[in-house]
């Protein structure tokens, strides 16, 4: 491997994860997970199902410079409770770290835990507690979580035949960002009260769109070794992509929504789009699965394959020919 190679700029936040998993195993550390990459861990304890999971935002990468500090703190713990929407757990409480310089305004970190507070309170979450440290501007939380009567939805939960649906639109964050509407961008609805009713009404498996719906759908097909074929016309890009990016191809690619992509058994679709009508999100089915590989998109005319494009850590950030912040 040349010197430029040996650089996580060259090689990406996947291989990152690969080679954590892969010396996890020669030194015998088990993941106590259902699949390593899933959005939250899951632990049966004392009886119960629980999920952890934790995520962190830089202000240079996450937070665009004139972000309300309100904004700031709702998203960090907005990313987290995402992240057991994914395996449909009910969100118990929230640990969180400030790793702020000393010049950073009191006024506005201030207004980061208010932020915060707020969405833990939406969403029936407590703060436990945390850390503070002199630092880059690093803001890290650890959620914890349970799924109701063991139930969890695994990125590894497809079958052969499901229906793959998503919540709200396609794009939607990324476009608010490029229009420079900061605080909007920030504003992300974590789907956990829906994905609790969805994941009874017989959804199988579900992923968030935090690194853009082409990716989400990669992960569903790799980690459940099926194939997955979307109808291009069915999915609900938001209409502010063209404006902001000229086209909507792009939103393929964009990151940042933090909507959950789902499957289910065909049998189960009307209590499935009930399950979140009922919870007020909008919700489309975009495709089904079936044996094979990789993910594929039909147009009306052919299924052509669909590239892996999205946001990773360490490398550049594009996406075609925008750019996109996780």
């Amino acid at each position: 491997m040349s010197r430029d190679e040996n650089v996580l700029g060259a090689s990406g936040e996947r291989m990152l994860i690969e080679m954590i998993r892969g010396r996890a195993d020669n030194a015998g550390v088990d993941f106590p997970g259902l699949y390593p990459g899933d959005d939250a861990c899951i632990l049966g304890i004392g009886g119960e199902t629980m999920a952890l999971t934790t995520d962190s935002i830089w202000l240079d990468t996450h937070i665009p410079k004139g972000a309300e500090g309100w904004f700031a703190g709702w998203y960090l713990a907005a990313v987290n409770l995402s992240d057991l929407a994914a395996m449909a757990a009910k969100p118990l409480g929230l640990l969180f770290i400030i790793a702020a310089p000393k010049d950073a305004e009191v006024t506005w970190l201030g207004e980061f835990v208010d932020g915060l507070c707020a969405c833990l309170e939406k969403y029936g979450a407590k703060l436990l507690g945390g850390d503070t440290k002199e630092g880059p501007g690093v803001f890290s939380a650890t959620a914890i979580g349970m799924c109701l009567q063991g139930r969890c939805t695994p990125r590894s939960g497809v079958r052969p035949g499901d229906n793959i649906g998503i919540t709200g639109n396609v794009g939607s964050r990324a476009a608010m960002l490029r229009m420079g509407q900061w605080d909007e961008s920030l504003h992300v609805t974590p789907r956990t009260k829906e994905a609790l009713a969805a994941s009874e009404a017989g959804v199988g498996a579900a992923v968030d769109t935090s690194d853009s719906l082409a990716l989400a759908l990669h992960c569903l097909s790799e980690a459940s070794n099926v194939r997955i074929d979307i109808d291009r016309d069915r999915v609900p890009i938001d209409p502010i992509v063209a404006k902001a990016f000229g086209g909507q191809e792009i939103a393929w690619g964009l990151g940042g929504d933090f909507e959950l992509v789902v499957s289910f058994p065909p049998e189960k679709r009307e209590n499935v789009e009930k399950a979140f009508a009922t919870n007020g999100a909008k919700f489309t089915t975009i495709g089904q699965a079936s044996e094979g590989k990789s993910v594929w998109v039909n147009d009306g005319k052919a299924s052509i394959p669909l590239q892996k494009m999205g946001y990773e850590h360490f490398k550049s950030g594009q996406v075609n020919n925008g750019k996109e912040q996780a």
